[in-house]
């Protein structure tokens, strides 16, 4: 397709309507209406990053219990344990993907919870005082 020069001819709908119907390219670039189509294009491109960039810094699963109670405690929401196998666990990565990362969990969780994430990964390292952390919590 080659570039607008102009003199091309697009069937579009506007106030430069010729009498076959068609507008240039170049009368619509006078008007102004490509800059205003291409700033409301950018303004919604950043309108969606700046959403989900949102929702990604709210919510925060933490890995420190004693940290997660007391921030639980301080907030006045509840403390939501997930209990995964992060690296290896199948059911644990669909929920992952399914639920806990959905905009719905997001906003409810950031609303109503603090979150900690105990993990049981296999090949992912701990430190030695995560770990055992963990294996008493699941106890």
């Amino acid at each position: 397709m080659t570039p607008c020069r102009g003199s091309c001819q697009l069937p579009l709908q506007s106030d430069f309507k010729l009498s076959n119907g068609f507008t240039t390219c170049a009368k619509l670039r006078a008007s102004g209406a490509w800059q205003v189509k291409r700033f409301i294009s950018s303004a919604l491109a950043a309108a969606i990053l700046a959403g989900i960039a949102s929702a990604q810094t709210e919510v925060q699963w933490l890995t420190d219990f004693k940290k997660a109670q007391e921030q639980a405690k301080s907030a006045n929401k509840l403390l939501l344990l997930q209990f995964t196998g992060s690296d290896w666990c199948p059911p644990c990565r669909m929920l992952q993907k399914e639920v806990l990362s959905t905009r719905e969990f997001l906003d409810y969780a950031s609303k109503n919870f603090i979150l900690l994430e105990v993990d049981f990964p296999r090949a992912k390292q701990q430190t030695a005082e995560l770990a055992q952390q963990n294996r008493t919590l699941a106890c």
